[in-house]
């Protein structure tokens, strides 16, 4: 037996971070799901298997559920099962899965709407449908009565959708499923929907093949780009050739799309045009087909933010979709700082008063008065009383948390001056 599985398509995701760019999103995870139709042809697949979340919800424009129902209708020599996931769950009359066109499907395409076992080419399917959004249940458990009696010597696989129940790393009510579910229930091979990176356990034999397209940034390591890597934009091509073998995973990218981001701290103009431009010369990749976003930090002087800011925008003209996330803090001179105080004197009290208390915790702030207060007059003291009305612990303010603060207050600065 050979199939595809994949799981979290979620056709008719909003992107809404990406204003008017999300709609070529939404295309191209529906280009990816044709494209991903053609490699089971291609592959002569028995079955082409999506573990839950082939919808963002069940409240997606009525325009793409027909048009992702007439995409199946072109495949008629792809055997597609399809699972209710947790995003657009077998909740009542008003889901996807019982309203038309999906309420009946061609031959080809199954959608498992039941606790059930199905024959699956010279085996047999288990299915286990998500029917709510959350729940503490393992929607794993009743497999194993399932598989009881089933007849013949072909692969047992089964598919539902939910959490691995790794400690700490899941929500309880996110339907936890036993690490070892596919032992449990004796099952050859559990095909598994919900987290969107890759995932194996129990041996191989639980399988979790993340999101055929990116959808999120990766966290970046210091200094250098960060693209998603071949754990995500995926689907698992598994062969299995009777009950009690291991399956054999071949890793297939389907993905059109790659989302890199990239970080730089911005000191100097020319250094960070050339930190940057080599970052976006080898941490890209091709341009049109890269989702990018740029993390601009640090203190810089207003000129240099402005000089790189204006660089930036017309190098990044090539991208799929590009924006710049500008988390500086600008440095002030003395001259723009006495402007502050003229034109916005509350947020040049506070960032005053900001230094004045980062000073004194990082203790630089000397002693200039008899009780150890510093030049803003504000000591040790009063600030443990000040935090105390507050029930915080001026202890836990770290250079992340001034450096945070400053950040939110230049950027409510730019919004009154614009």
């Amino acid at each position: 037996m050979r199939f595809i599985h994949t799981a979290d398509w979620q056709l008719g995701a909003r992107f809404s971070q990406f204003g008017e760019k999300a709609e070529e999103l939404r295309k191209i995870r529906l280009a990816t799901l044709r494209r991903t139709l053609e490699r089971c042809r291609c592959e002569s697949v028995d079955a082409f298997l999506i573990a839950g979340d082939l919808f963002e919800d069940n409240q997606v424009e009525e325009t793409l559920v027909l048009e992702t129902f007439s995409l199946f209708g072109e495949f008629a020599d792809v055997p597609a099962f399809i699972l209710p996931g947790n995003h657009d769950p077998l909740s009542g009359p008003g889901c996807i899965w019982l309203r038309a066109p999906f309420s009946e499907p061609p031959p080809h395409v199954t959608i498992l709407r039941e606790n059930r076992a199905y024959p699956f080419g010279d085996g047999w399917l288990v299915s286990a449908p998500i029917i709510q959004k959350k729940s503490t249940r393992d929607p794993s458990l009743r497999m194993g009565e399932l598989v009881k009696g089933l007849e013949g010597t072909g692969p047992r696989i089964g598919v539902t959708h939910g959490s691995p129940a790794i400690e700490s790393k899941h929500q309880p009510d996110d339907h936890p499923i036993h690490l070892e579910a596919a032992t449990r229930a004796g099952l050859d091979y559990l095909a598994l929907g919900h987290w969107h990176r890759r995932q194996v356990f129990d041996g191989g034999r639980m399988v979790m093949p993340g999101t055929p397209e990116p959808d999120a940034f990766n966290s970046p390591q210091a200094g250098g780009p960060v693209a998603n890597s071949d754990e995500k934009g995926g689907a698992a091509l598994v062969e299995i050739s009777s009950a009690g073998e291991s399956p054999r995973i071949q890793w297939i990218n389907t993905a059109m799309l790659q989302w890199v981001r990239l970080e730089v701290s911005l000191l100097e103009a020319e250094s960070a045009r050339a930190d940057l431009d080599e970052l976006l010369s080898t941490g890209t990749g091709d341009f049109g087909k890269t989702v990018l976003r740029v993390v601009l930090r640090g203190t810089p002087a207003n000129d240099v933010r402005e000089d790189v800011l204006e660089w930036l925008r017309e190098r990044l003209g090539g991208f799929f979709i590009s924006m710049i996330d500008d988390r500086t803090a600008p440095s002030l001179s003395c001259a723009e700082r006495e402007a502050l105080r003229r034109e916005s004197p509350l947020i040049a009290r506070v960032l005053s008063d900001l230094d004045a208390v980062e000073a004194l915790v990082s203790g630089r702030s000397g002693s200039d008065g008899p009780d150890g207060s510093g030049a803003a007059g504000l000591s040790l003291k009063d600030l443990e009383a000040i935090c105390a009305e507050r029930k915080q612990d001026w202890r836990e303010f770290d250079d992340a948390y001034f450096r945070t603060v400053r950040q939110v207050l230049h950027r409510e600065l730019r919004e009154v001056s614009s």
